[in-house]
């Protein structure tokens, strides 16, 4: 059962065959499992988004937040600030497991709003409702029509930077929005003399051997290369 760091090490030697060298460190092994399992996140959410399935796999990584409205009380002057952070995938000094490791892959959004001369006879706040991305290459066509503009039951988003603008089509405004979103899993990482903490994946037992399959492969793809088999020989002619 793969439940460490070391656990991951031992599986992805055994996988490349070579328990019984050194072309593989633990440094260069922490840099490469990290990528694949970043990778394997990506993909994973790629299927999500194809197939509209729950993504059991990826449950521990995702994070509701609630933000406030922190521009004005006017439709399309709101500040929506989202949970981004720009030093992504890192594990907290002094706290290993660590909690904030940035903002990833947007999942749900939904809103807040406080009606203003709504059609509908609406007033005050609104319960929870759910919006659509605004699709940059469709914004005015969506704006122009009738049948798909927005308005208050039927609110957009678009994210701009680390900005979240809501068009409700009309002079409500927002007054939170409430993000749900994949974080970047912490930092997997084998003990060195650098960083003698065990850290092992975070996401569940069972996805821990497909991520090493992922770095089993480009391992041995790099390997396998033509390029690599020229430096091997470059290498050895210079030692000679």
């Amino acid at each position: 059962m793969i439940t460490t760091a070391l656990d991951m090490y031992r599986y992805f030697l055994d996988g490349i065959n070579k328990e019984r060298t050194t072309t593989v460190t633990p440094d260069e092994f922490n840099r490469l499992i990290n990528i694949c399992e970043v990778e394997w996140i990506k993909n994973k959410y790629s299927e999500f988004e194809l197939t509209e399935k729950r993504i059991d796999d990826l449950r521990i990584l995702e994070i509701r937040d609630v933000i406030p409205n922190t521009g004005s009380q006017v439709a399309g002057e709101e500040i929506f600030i989202l949970p981004y952070n720009a030093v992504t995938n890192v594990n907290t000094p002094g706290n290993p497991s660590g909690t904030n490791h940035g903002y990833m892959f947007m999942l749900n959004v939904a809103w807040k709003i406080q009606y203003v001369d709504n059609e509908c006879c609406e007033t005050g706040e609104s319960k929870w409702i759910q919006s659509r991305t605004m699709k940059a290459n469709f914004e005015w066509e969506i704006q122009d029509d009738p049948f798909n503009k927005p308005k208050d039951d039927r609110l957009f988003h678009k994210i701009i930077g680390n900005l979240v603008e809501l068009y409700t089509g009309t002079d409500s405004y927002g007054i939170e929005v409430r993000f749900d979103y994949l974080r970047y899993p912490r930092l997997i990482n084998v003990p060195t003399s650098a960083n003698p903490v065990d850290i092992v994946s975070e996401l569940p037992l069972h996805t821990r051997e497909e991520i090493i399959s992922i770095a089993i492969r480009k391992e041995l793809g790099r390997i396998e290369s033509p390029r690599y088999q020229q430096q091997i020989i470059e290498n050895a002619q210079t030692i000679t």
